[in-house]
């Protein structure tokens, strides 16, 4: 439905998809919606603006999860204004619009959601609403940054697994709180050839982690005879302790 017009009859999937479609209408076509009547088997509305006579019903079909345009009444005499944001454009409705883009550009940024929707519908949207957005779309695809914590453990069983001879271990403050303090990862191929191939010399790099728990990756890295230098062990710390910091599990 590009144009984002409804015709009495129509019919959606369900009435998921029939909200969906409500809600993009009246972000796309500048208007606010007051909403009477919404539950799984009917939904009315009307244009939220005093004095437009915009009606809009739509019924559950009889033994199928089908909802179709019942009616649909007058058309809009309202001002539109899309410059104050839209009531309907929530974080979960950014969400849905951003989440294709986030799969590709995982550094798509709140600014570049402003500007895609400001572009696509002409709205503008307050920019914490995006980062708010971005997080909720991230964590959606990819899992939340506490259920990263709580995989800690399982990965490194895992590193341990594949990597017969490779150090993986994941420290936490004592029971019951749990709290990440550590991670350490050692590769054998690093190990082996540090202490087979390389020069007794190691050198420590830090990286700052500016993710939303800050943290600071630790490289060690040693020389070869011929002084091209190489990994030896990876540690991940971080130093601003965290409530949420938990690995679950242990």
């Amino acid at each position: 439905m590009a144009d984002h017009n409804f015709v009495v009859g129509q019919e959606f999937p369900d009435v998921k998809a029939f909200r969906n479609a409500i809600k993009e209408a009246a972000i796309a076509q500048h208007f606010e919606l007051r909403i009477i009547k919404s539950d799984l088997v009917r939904y009315f509305a009307k244009c939220a603006s005093e004095g437009c006579p915009w009606r809009i019903r739509a019924v559950k079909v009889p033994n199928a999860p089908t909802f179709t345009i019942r009616s649909l009444e007058g058309t809009h005499t309202c001002e539109r204004n899309a410059q104050n944001g839209h009531h309907q454009a929530s974080v979960d409705w950014i969400v849905s619009f951003i989440e294709e883009r986030l799969r590709s550009n995982i550094n798509y940024k709140p600014k570049d959601i402003l500007h895609d929707i400001h572009k696509h519908y002409g709205i503008t949207i307050p920019y914490k609403q995006a980062w708010r957005a971005k997080e909720r779309g991230l964590a959606a695809i990819y899992g939340s940054f506490e259920e990263g914590y709580c995989w800690l453990p399982a990965d490194c069983q895992h590193i341990r697994s594949a990597n017969p001879g490779s150090v993986a271990e994941v420290f936490t403050s004592s029971p019951p709180e749990n709290r990440f303090e550590r991670l350490f990862v050692s590769f054998y191929a690093s190990i082996y050839g540090f202490l087979n191939g390389c020069l007794p010399i190691i050198g420590l790099g830090a990286i700052p982690l500016k993710s939303k728990y800050l943290g600071t990756l630790l490289l060690a890295t040693s020389f070869d005879p011929d002084g091209k230098r190489g990994s030896v062990k990876q540690r991940e710390e971080n130093f601003q302790s965290h409530p949420m910091h938990s690995v679950c599990g242990i």
